[in-house]
C-alpha cells in the first residue's frame, strides 16, 4: 500500500473559547466564593422584636426610691437640641434623656418637659409640650393630639409650655439636672419667677433615678438582650465584609454596621462605631473616618481590624467589641489567645456576691500570665508584674463598666465609696476604676480585656519609666508585635433574677 505523504495542517483555537478562559481566570481571581453573601438583602428582620416593656416595672422601681428623698414634684428637662457652630443646622441623631427614656420608653418630643409627681402608688406622671409657632409645625411636624399622648405614654395630664406657670405657681420643684429650664422660653422663665416657682437642681433626687436604673428589671434585661443579639449579627456580617470584601474600608464597614442594626429596630448605636485597622486598633476610642484619607484608605491584607460597636433598642445599648483578620495572622492569634483566656477568667468571678474587683484582678493576672507565656516579659513571677503596674503599658483601660440605659450607665454614689485599688500601680501609668462593690441580681457590665502597642506608652516605658520597670519588659518580643495595633475582647456579663450568670453578647 502506497504511503501517503504527511501533511502539515495548521489549527486555529478558536477565539471565544480563549475569551472565555481568559475571563473565568479573571473571575477566579477577583471573585469570592459563589455561596458568600457579604451584604444581607433589604429584608425584614430575622429576629422578633420583644413582646415586653420596661416602663411600667421602671416606674414601680422609682417611685419608692425617689419618695425616700423629697416628697416634691421633680422636672425631667428633655435633652438639648445643639445646632452645629456658626450654622442654624442640628446636629445629627438626636437622641431623649436616658432618665425620660426610664419613666416613658421611646418619648421622641423635643423641648419639653416630664414632670414626675413622687406622691403617687408609683410615680404620677405630666408631659409638658412646646408651644410650637406656625414656621415651627411646618419645618418639624406638630405634635400629637394631647389625648393621643396621655394614652400612648400612659400618664396622668398632658399640658402645654405656656400652662407651666399656673401648674407650680408658689412651689419648689427639684430636677434631675442643672439646666432644668433650657427647653422653656424665656418668656415662660419670667412667668415662672412672677408666680414665685422655684425650679433648682437636686442631688438627692438625681442619684435616685441613678440607684434605680442601676439595678435592670427582668423587662430591661430582655430589652438588653435583644440590643445584644442585634449587636452580635451585625458584628457577623461586619466579619463577612472584612473576609470577602477587597477594597472595604473602615467608613464603609462602620456605616455598614449601622445599615445592619437599623435593619433590626436599632435605629440608633449605643455610641459612634469604632472601627480601627492597623495601628487604629491600638486607639482605644478612634474616632473612624476622622478624615477622608484614613476613612477610605485601603485596610492591608495583614491589618487588624478592631470593631468596638453595638446598636440600642428602644434606648437600651448594648456593647460589643471584637478583633479580625483579613486573612491567617499567628500574631494575632497569640494576642487574641491571651485576652481570651483572660476575658473568660474574668467572666468566671462575675457572681453574685462577688466583688467587683475580683473580676478585674482575676482578669489582669490572667493577662499577665498570658504575656509571660509568650515571652513579653523577663520573668514569670506575677506577683513582681502586678506590684510593677506594667500591665498598664499594654492596657490603660479598665477591665468593666455597668450598661443600660447608657453605654456607660452611671454608679450611684453609695457603691462608689470604695474604689477598686491595684497594688504597687505607678502613677505615670494609672489603671485605677472608679468604683468597688458587691455583685447583685439584676446588674449587668462588660468585661473588655485588651492587648495594646501605643507608641507613646512604649516610648514612655522604655526611656522614661524607672529602671525597675523598663527590665521586666522584653523589648525584643514587643518589637515584634508594635506594628499590629491592639487587640480588644469585649462582651456583656450580667446575673439573671435566677442568680445564674449569663453572657448576652456571645456570637
Amino acid at each position: 500500500m502506497e504511503k501517503q505523504p504527511f501533511k502539515k495542517t495548521s489549527y486555529k483555537f478558536p477565539f471565544y473559547i480563549l475569551l472565555a478562559c481568559v475571563l473565568a481566570g479573571a473571575f477566579v481571581y477577583n471573585a469570592r466564593p459563589s455561596d458568600v453573601v457579604i451584604a444581607p438583602p433589604l429584608m425584614k428582620c430575622p429576629y422578633d422584636e420583644p413582646k415586653v416593656s420596661p416602663v411600667s416595672e421602671n416606674r414601680i422601681r422609682l417611685g419608692p426610691i425617689l419618695k425616700d428623698v423629697t416628697s416634691n414634684l421633680v422636672i425631667l428637662p428633655s435633652a438639648p437640641q445643639p445646632n452645629r457652630p456658626e450654622s442654624d443646622t442640628a446636629m445629627m441623631k438626636w437622641r431623649q434623656t436616658s432618665n425620660i427614656m426610664y419613666v416613658l420608653g421611646e418619648y421622641y418630643i423635643a423641648k419639653s418637659l416630664v414632670i414626675v409627681d413622687p406622691k403617687c402608688d408609683s410615680v404620677c406622671l405630666t408631659i409638658v409640650l412646646p408651644v410650637q409657632s406656625a414656621r415651627e409645625i411646618a419645618f418639624e411636624g406638630q405634635v400629637p393630639d394631647v389625648e393621643a399622648l396621655k394614652e400612648q405614654y400612659d400618664v396622668q395630664s398632658v399640658i402645654f409650655m405656656d400652662e407651666l406657670p399656673k401648674l407650680l405657681i408658689g412651689q419648689t420643684v427639684l430636677s434631675t439636672s442643672k439646666d432644668a429650664l433650657e427647653p422653656v422660653p424665656k418668656t415662660i422663665q419670667e412667668q415662672l419667677t412672677a408666680a414665685k416657682a422655684e425650679i433648682k437642681y437636686d442631688v438627692n433626687v438625681e442619684q435616685a433615678f441613678i440607684r434605680s436604673r442601676f439595678i435592670k428589671t427582668k423587662p430591661e434585661i430582655e430589652m438588653l438582650k435583644f440590643s445584644s443579639k442585634i449587636a452580635a449579627f451585625s458584628h457577623k456580617w461586619a466579619e463577612r465584609r472584612i473576609k470577602y470584601d477587597r477594597d472595604v474600608t473602615e467608613s464603609v464597614l462602620a456605616s455598614f454596621f449601622e445599615y445592619t442594626s437599623a435593619l433590626c429596630y436599632n435605629r440608633l448605636q449605643g455610641y459612634n462605631p469604632i472601627v480601627g485597622a492597623g495601628g487604629h486598633s491600638a486607639v482605644l476610642h478612634y474616632p473612624t473616618g476622622e478624615t477622608q484619607d484614613s476613612g477610605y484608605k485601603h485596610i492591608g491584607k495583614k491589618d487588624l481590624i478592631l470593631i468596638d460597636a453595638a446598636g440600642a433598642y428602644k434606648g437600651y445599648a448594648s456593647d460589643l467589641t471584637r478583633t479580625y483578620a483579613r486573612k491567617d495572622s499567628k500574631k494575632r492569634d497569640v494576642l487574641v489567645s491571651i485576652v481570651l483566656h483572660a476575658q473568660k477568667a474574668g467572666i468566671s468571678a462575675y457572681k453574685e456576691g462577688n466583688m467587683l474587683s475580683q473580676v478585674t484582678d482575676l482578669t489582669i493576672l490572667h493577662l499577665l500570665a498570658g504575656l509571660v507565656k509568650y515571652d513579653f516579659f523577663t520573668t514569670d513571677n506575677l506577683d513582681t508584674l502586678v506590684a510593677s503596674g506594667v500591665i498598664s503599658i499594654f492596657m490603660p483601660h479598665g477591665i468593666s463598666h455597668p450598661i443600660g440605659l447608657d453605654v456607660h450607665d452611671p454608679v450611684p454614689t453609695i457603691w462608689t465609696a470604695k474604689e477598686q485599688t491595684f497594688t504597687g500601680l505607678r502613677n505615670e501609668y494609672p489603671l485605677k476604676a472608679k468604683y468597688d462593690y458587691q455583685l447583685t441580681k439584676g446588674q449587668l457590665h462588660t468585661v473588655e480585656p485588651g492587648i495594646y502597642f501605643i507608641p507613646y506608652l512604649l516610648d514612655q516605658a522604655r526611656n522614661n519609666a524607672t529602671k525597675a520597670v523598663n527590665d521586666l519588659i522584653n523589648w525584643e518580643t514587643v518589637d515584634k508585635f508594635k506594628d499590629i495595633g491592639g487587640v480588644r475582647i469585649e462582651d456583656v456579663v450580667g446575673i439573671d433574677y435566677d442568680g445564674n450568670t449569663i453572657v448576652i453578647t456571645e456570637l
